[in-house]
């Protein structure tokens, strides 16, 4: 949250879409304009992670976000959905700068491309997505890899206890 404050429009809807959607550094780079659809917020990655096709979904600040991104420039469908300040396709290496650049600017570490993915994925289980449905939102095979991204704290066990203690929800607690 803190990287976006006074980031600009198109760093903002960058940063933003990332930790909505989760998606890999080459999944986010690989984005056409036609791949995405502001109204419903639907992303279609045509090829992820062994060359699969999925879908996923940008919430409604994101949405807003990109919208006004969307408005600073000139596109086809065939453009890339983020461009550099050159309107080129972003690189791995150019993303990282830009997460780079916002991280200084507000005074805080780095983070890396695929924590952006990791924040979605605890985020979603924090707030109530199943499992299997954050296992399927990244596109992977298997929950089992799913659960590595969510090393979950003590805290979260926590609260997770006091919303469904058996013993407590049998005394109306």
């Amino acid at each position: 949250m803190t990287m976006v404050t006074g980031a600009t429009v198109r760093n903002r809807a960058i940063l933003l879409f990332m930790v909505d959607t989760g998606l890999r550094a080459s999944e986010f780079t690989a984005l056409n304009i036609a791949d995405y659809e502001p109204r419903s917020g639907s992303v279609t990655i045509a090829h992820g992670k062994g060359d699969l096709t999925r879908t996923v979904y940008a919430g409604s600040t994101t949405r807003i976000s990109m919208q006004k991104y969307l408005r600073t420039r000139d596109y086809t469908g065939d453009d890339p959905l983020f461009t550099t300040v050159e309107g080129t396709r972003f690189s791995f290496w150019g993303l990282r700068q830009v997460v780079r650049r916002n991280a200084e600017r507000v005074g805080i570490p780095c983070p890396g491309l695929h924590d952006f993915r990791r924040c979605c994925a605890v985020t979603q289980l924090r707030n109530g997505m199943s499992l299997a449905h954050v296992s399927s939102w990244l596109g992977h095979q298997s929950i089992t890899v799913t659960r590595r991204y969510l090393a979950l704290t003590d805290d979260d066990l926590r609260i997770a206890q006091v919303k469904s203690s058996p013993v407590d929800r049998w005394y109306g607690k």
